[in-house]
Formats: structure tokens, C-alpha cells, sequence
């Protein structure tokens, strides 16, 4: 019978659900000590969410716990197939673990300093462990067989011990890591049926659900010592008591009820707080904490996915995409849920859930899409800087991403951000990137649009003349600003252009005189404050050492070194300017950095790589 429970076919009438109900309505003492409280949820909703599904093996492939490791790679044991699978970046690969092996339990050891491909592996019905490299294919077993253990869930300490349930064993279990040596702690409670675990990320401690005996346990390491907290004599383990358990890091214990409650204890609480299911979630098993502080469950014959706000003690359900609800446990073909079993997180925040009775791995799109700008930012001197943007989705996808300057919308054109149309000056670019899950994001940087006489050629040459008058016009000024002019004096051919173009505004297609008249004031102040300091590898390392600048003006420092044929330099400065908040970047050859001085004084340049190197800038006011 043993070997058939996670699959046996069970005709129990869920009427025993409404009678456990009736019988701790309010609050009631328990056996053993301790008070069960049941607190009505506050509300219940329905949210259609957005699911990817990926078929892992065959139907009957029993697909158990998922875990997921710090690279977001994916684990799930295939308890009816006797593999392992791993599901990265949209490449999944199977590991044979034993036919007969039944693997449940997973956990990989991803720790600094253990051994990289390390994964923990609990082979139920064989009664073994099994710590496999999937890099070098090597297996560790551990025979529990002797104690008839049917080891089932596993977690990974801070310290590296590996603890886990032995359903049949009644006992909880400890490998160490190093020696592989087995350390068994006796349960006080016969026939408890130890089932889900969890450790306490605040001390250490173990708590895990006694699934027959309907209680949950904490177990002192240090000492063996278990505190039950008890609800009932017994339960099923199957249609009723408790099964999964997860430890929020405040340690807050949550954990789910069979019988359509999950339930919680506060750290240092005496008592047990049980809040009832939405109707529909029917047998809630696994469970775990989002990463926004909600609790996630799921109801294996409600076909289900629940989110508890603890905040505001409300439920949120999530269909799964595969199934329906089952009104009574089942085995398929009779079973109609897909069976959601296992559960964990992603750093992105994505659930990712097994289903038992079709054998895929699930997974619901919560995360935003992320967003970074990487340019433009900081000085801009072309009135088509590259737009590059670091946008990414995991699940979903990117559906659309908006860029904005001032909350106006922006074009971009072959990865440019035309700012034609944008006055000098400081100002706020905004990207907004949704997903098809229609979860959307927002990144905000500034700019300091300062334009220089290469932005003043863009515009112009982007001008489209009306008549032979403005073609002329258009040529003209083109070659006034393409002129060399090695002593200087852009400033009055910038002043000079732009009052031409703004004079005759008729002459082209939808000019703003305004925004032009501006852009070359800005360009003929910049033309001949335009101030680069190149940096050397030799003595005296900057090409100028004393600097003047007035508050609100740029220096723009570079490191380009000679070339010998294709071979570059391989040296490196960084930057340091003593009395400023500012971390410049390691520069490489080909490299630069722009920082605007913002108060007057006197600033020291130093080279960080390079201790000889020293330079000065001097800030006055405007």
C-alpha cells in the first residue's frame, strides 16, 4: 500500500472537510496544549494570470518538488520515471536517478564553497538519498532501506546539513555533509507521518507537519528536542492534515491543511492560526512565501493556485491552464486536475509548479519585465544619441516598450532618440516596458541635453525644404557649420545660423523657430567650451593639468592611446575626483567619462592606477 500512496485512488466523501469545520469554529484547546483560532478570510477573487507550460516526460512521469537554484535554473524529481529534470534558459535536460527510485524530494546545494552540480535527491520508495553531480554525472547513495525510512522531503541548511522527513520512519533526518553520516531524531508522536519541512532562517530550528497525527512539529537541533503544536489525534495524511510547510524569514510559520485551511504560527506563539480556503481550492498541499511577503498554495484537486495576503487577509485564485477541479481525489484518466504538487520562486519573482498528472512544469508570469537604461545619460551632445536599453522578460516576453522625455513621447529611429525637437537643458527620459502579461515597469534617468556643433549639422541636414529657397538656405548653412575653424569662433557662425533658419522657419516643413533659436544659442555657448582631457600613460597623464570651468559645466576625460596594427592598449585608469560623489568607471582604451561640476572650488583629478597622476580643476561661479 505503501508504494501506491501518492498515487492510490481514494472514494472518501469531502464531507469530513465540512465536519472538521463545524467542529474548531471560533477557538478551541487542543490535546497536548495550545489553542486553534480560525480566522474568516476578509475576501476572494479570481485572477486569469498568465501561464507557460513545458512538458517534462511522459503523462504518467509524476513530475514532485521543484526547486530552484540561485542561477534560476529549474529542478523537479519525476517520481514515476526515476529522473532528475533541469530546466534552463529553455533547455531541459533529464538524468536517470533509477527506474524504481521514485525521486520526491529535490534540493540543490548552490552554497559558496560546495561543489559545483551538487543536487540532493530524495528516492521515496527505494529508500535512499542520492547526492548527484549532474556535471560529472557522479552518484553518492545512502541506504536508509535498514529503518524503512521513505524519505520524502529535503532541505538544505546554513551549514550545509541536508534534513529531511521519513514518512514511514517516523523520524526526521540529517546527513552531513562531509562525512555523508545519518543522524535520526525519534518523533514523540507514533505514526506521525512526517511529511513537509522547512528550517527557520532566523535560528536554525526545524519545523515540519506530522501529516497522520495532524499536528506540526519544531525540532531543536542542537538538542532533538520537538515541540508539537497539535490540532487533532489524527488525520489521513491524505484527504486531511497538514502537508506542505514553509518558514517566512521573519520566522513566521505557514504551512497548508488537506482539509482546505492554511494554517500559522507566529514566532513565539502558543497557538495556531487557521484561515479557511476558497471553496474551489480544494485538498491545499504545497506551499510556500513569494517574495513579497504572500503566502502561495496550492490545492492539488482544486487544480488550483492560491495567494494569501497576509496585509489584508484576502485570497487570490489562480486557475491553472491544464485540468479542472477534481470533487473528490483521483487517479487519472478518472482525475481531472493536472495535479499541481510542487512550488518555488525565481529571483525574478515567477512561480514555477509542477503538475503531477500530466507531467509538465508550470510556470506563472508575476515579474515585470526589468528595465535599464544605459544610454543616453549624463552629458548629451547629439541631437540623436543611441538609445540603449536593457529590457527583459523571462516568461511572458517584452510586448511593448514606450520612451518618453518630459512625459512627451520621443521617436527613435534606427536606435536613435531624436531630440530635434528638444530644448537644451536638463531633462527626465522615461521607459516604459510591458510584457504579455500586461505586468509593466518603469526606468527613469536624466539627461543634460548640451548640444554641440555635430547635434546643429544633425538638425539641419534633418530639415526638409519646402522650395528651391530652402535647399539653397540648407546648403548654405551646412557648409557655414562644416567649415574648419581651428582658432574657434563657432560661436558666432552658430548664432549666425540659427538666426537664418529661424528667420525663414517658411521655407521648411513643420520647423518650431523657438526650439531652433535655442538649440543654437546652446550650440554656440558650447562650441568653444567644449573641454576634453585626454589621458596618457606617461608623464605628465593628463594632457592638461590645470583646468578652469564655471559651475554647470562638463569636462569629459579620454583615454585613447595609439594603436600598434589591431593590437589595443591593455592598460587601465580610474578616475577619482576628491570632494565629489561621483565613481567614475575603470576606463579601457577607446573609453570616456563626462562628469558636470556643480559647485565652485578646486577639485584634485586623480588616477587611481596610476598613484603620479594628479591634475587640477578649478570651478567658478557663473
Amino acid at each position: 500500500m505503501m508504494q501506491r500512496l501518492p498515487f492510490i485512488r481514494l472514494t472518501v466523501v469531502l464531507a469530513a472537510v465540512l465536519l472538521w469545520h463545524g467542529a474548531i469554529a471560533g477557538s478551541a484547546s487542543k490535546p497536548g496544549g495550545g489553542t486553534v483560532v480560525v480566522t474568516e478570510p476578509a475576501s476572494v477573487s479570481t485572477q486569469q494570470g498568465f501561464f507557460r507550460e513545458f512538458a517534462l516526460d511522459h503523462l504518467r512521469s509524476g513530475p514532485a518538488i521543484v526547486a530552484v537554484d540561485k542561477s534560476d535554473t529549474v529542478w523537479v524529481g519525476l517520481a514515476r520515471s526515476g529522473k532528475l529534470a533541469r530546466f534552463s534558459n529553455g533547455k531541459l535536460t533529464l538524468y536517470p536517478i533509477g527506474e524504481h527510485s521514485r525521486p520526491v524530494g529535490v534540493v540543490p546545494d548552490d552554497r559558496p564553497g560546495s561543489l559545483p552540480g551538487t543536487v540532493w535527491i530524495a528516492a521515496a520508495f527505494d529508500n535512499k538519498l542520492v547526492r548527484y553531480n549532474y556535471l560529472t554525472g557522479d552518484k553518492q547513495t545512502i541506504d536508509l532501506s535498514a529503518s524503512a525510512s521513505w524519505p520524502f522531503m529535503l532541505a538544505l541548511a546554513a551549514d550545509g546539513g541536508i534534513w529531511f522527513t521519513q514518512r514511514a520512519g517516523n523520524r526526521i533526518g540529517r546527513v552531513d555533509p562531509e562525512s555523508l553520516e545519518v543522524r535520526h531524531y525519534e518523533l514523540p508522536t507514533p505514526a506521525a507521518g512526517p511529511a513537509g519541512l522547512a528550517i527557520d532562517p532566523t535560528d536554525g530550528s526545524v519545523w515540519f507537519a506530522a501529516g497522520t497525527a495532524d499536528r506540526i512539529g519544531r525540532l531543536e537541533p542542537e538538542t532533538g528536542a520537538v515541540r508539537e503544536y497539535v490540532m487533532g489525534e489524527q488525520a489521513t495524511g491524505m484527504i486531511s492534515g497538514p502537508a506542505g510547510v514553509a518558514v517566512a524569514p521573519d520566522g513566521h510559520v505557514w504551512f497548508a491543511k488537506l482539509e482546505g485551511m492554511i494554517g500559522h504560527i507566529a514566532p513565539g506563539a502558543d497557538h495556531i492560526e487557521l484561515i479557511p480556503v476558497p471553496e474551489e481550492a480544494r485538498r491545499p498541499a504545497g506551499i510556500a512565501v513569494g517574495p513579497q511577503g504572500d503566502i502561495w498554495a496550492l490545492a492539488l484537486d482544486g487544480n488550483c493556485i492560491l495567494r494569501y495576503r497576509p496585509k489584508d487577509n484576502g485570497f487570490v485564485v489562480y486557475r491553472m491552464p491544464s485540468g479542472s477541479v477534481d470533487r473528490q481525489p483521483g487517479v487519472p484518466p478518472a482525475a481531472r486536475t493536472s495535479r499541481p504538487f510542487g512550488l518555488a520562486f525565481d529571483s525574478q519573482g515567477n512561480l514555477w509548479v509542477s503538475e503531477q498528472y500530466t507531467g509538465k512544469l508550470a510556470v506563472l508570469d508575476l515579474a515585470a519585465p526589468t528595465v535599464e537604461i544605459v544610454s543616453p545619460v549624463g552629458r548629451v551632445e547629439l541631437a540623436d544619441p543611441p538609445l540603449s536599453l536593457r529590457v527583459l522578460d523571462r516568461i511572458a516576453g517584452v510586448d511593448s516598450v514606450e520612451v518618453k522625455v518630459d512625459g512627451r513621447a520621443v521617436p527613435v529611429s534606427e536606435g536613435r532618440l531624436m531630440l530635434d525637437r528638444t530644448l537644451p537643458g536638463v531633462h527626465t527620459l522615461t521607459v516604459t516596458a510591458v510584457d504579455a502579461a500586461g505586468l509593466s515597469r518603469v526606468a527613469t534617468t536624466s539627461f543634460d541635453y548640451q548640444p554641440d556643433r555635430f547635434a546643429a549639422i544633425s538638425v539641419v541636414s534633418g530639415l526638409k525644404p519646402l522650395n528651391s529657397k530652402g535647399r539653397d538656405l540648407q546648403s548654405e548653412v551646412l557648409a557655414s557649420l562644416e567649415q574648419p575653424r581651428p582658432n574657434g569662433g563657432w560661436q558666432d557662425a552658430m548664432l549666425n545660423a540659427g538666426e537664418r533658419i529661424s528667420r525663414n522657419a517658411t521655407y521648411f516643413q513643420g520647423v518650431d523657430a523657438t526650439i531652433l533659436e535655442r538649440l543654437f544659442a546652446a550650440v554656440a555657448r558650447n562650441a568653444d567650451r567644449r573641454i576634453v582631457v585626454e589621458i596618457l600613460d606617461f608623464a605628465p597623464y593628463f594632457s592638461q593639468t590645470e583646468v578652469s570651468v564655471r559651475v554647470g559645466e562638463w569636462i569629459t576625460w579620454v583615454y585613447d592611446p595609439p594603436t600598434k596594427g589591431h593590437r589595443l592598449s591593455q592598460k587601465r585608469h580610474r578616475l577619482r575626483i576628491d570632494g565629489a560623489d561621483v565613481h567614475p568607471p575603470v576606463l579601457e582604451a577607446s573609453g570616456s567619462f563626462s562628469y558636470r561640476f556643480e559647485k565652485p572650488g578646486v577639485f584634485k583629478i586623480l588616477d587611481e592606477l596610476q598613484p603620479a597622476a594628479l591634475a587640477t580643476v578649478s570651478v567658478t561661479e557663473k
